[in-house]
């Protein structure tokens, strides 16, 4: 069988809803087909939901004899009985293994749809995070290709002595962004602010880098205030997440 035969068939497979020659095949091609076995995960989650979805109850004692009754010829042989040493069992109604096999189908084309609609929703996801990043680099270029593009390094203080970074600044438009190294991890609910410093001592936000890698490298983009010659320092310090209206830690980058 081919990945395609295989792959339709792996709802019902994850029912244990094939005969015992279709179920060998499928096993086997599993075994064989790393990428198809992939797949299996997927339905088999959708089958155990299936099945969880609603509230679990304990069936009438009698209900296996009613459902005989209803696909067999008379209802007489609703319960089955011995008959001459020999166990008589129901006949079963055309209608009742078309009923069955409507169940089998209509449960498989769930699990189906269950696994496009999943696809679908992890393909968005991924989709939503390239336009992202994407985005981020279009603004890495833009500033990076500013005719008159400003550079100025920071090196860190006693509270991060190994820490280093550079600002970027298009002073034109004051857009800019901050590149970091060896700053200590931020923690959860924390960000690293930039500060422009006017020569007066008053300082204004540049905006916040939100995240670092474990090693405490990273990079965000700033915002200066134009004209941005009226500053002659800038800062980087610790503050909550939302940032802060004047620095409340450490200056940890100074340049």
């Amino acid at each position: 069988m081919t990945c395609a035969e295989i792959r339709e068939m792996l709802a019902a497979y994850s029912l244990d809803a094939l005969d015992e020659q279709e179920r060998d095949a499928v096993t086997g091609h599993l075994e064989r087909c790393p990428p198809c076995g992939l797949e299996l995960p997927d339905y088999q989650k959708v089958a155990t939901g299936l099945g969880l979805a609603v509230e679990q109850h304990d069936p009438p004692s009698d209900l296996e004899w009613r459902i005989l009754a209803a696909a067999t010829r008379h209802e007489a042989a609703a319960r089955p009985g011995w008959i001459g040493g020999r166990l008589r069992l129901p006949r079963v109604q055309p209608a009742g293994l078309v009923a069955a096999l409507a169940l089998v189908v209509g449960l498989t084309a769930a699990l189906w749809a269950a696994g496009l609609q999943m696809e679908l929703s992890e393909q968005r996801t991924a989709i939503a995070t390239l336009r992202e990043r994407a985005s981020r680099y279009d603004r890495v270029v833009a500033v990076l290709q500013a005719p008159d593009l400003h550079v100025r390094s920071l090196q860190g203080t006693d509270a991060a002595p190994s820490a280093i970074g550079r600002v970027y600044v298009d002073p034109q438009v004051g857009t800019g962004m901050i590149m970091v190294r060896a700053l200590p991890p931020l923690p959860t609910g924390r960000a690293y602010q930039l500060w422009w410093v006017r020569p007066d001592g008053k300082r204004e936000s540049g905006g916040l880098l939100t995240w670092t890698d474990q090693g405490g490298n990273g990079y965000g983009f700033v915002q200066c205030p134009v004209p941005c010659a009226g500053f002659n320092a800038i800062g980087v310090t610790e503050e909550p997440s939302g940032g802060s209206a004047a620095p409340t830690g450490q200056r940890l980058l100074g340049g």
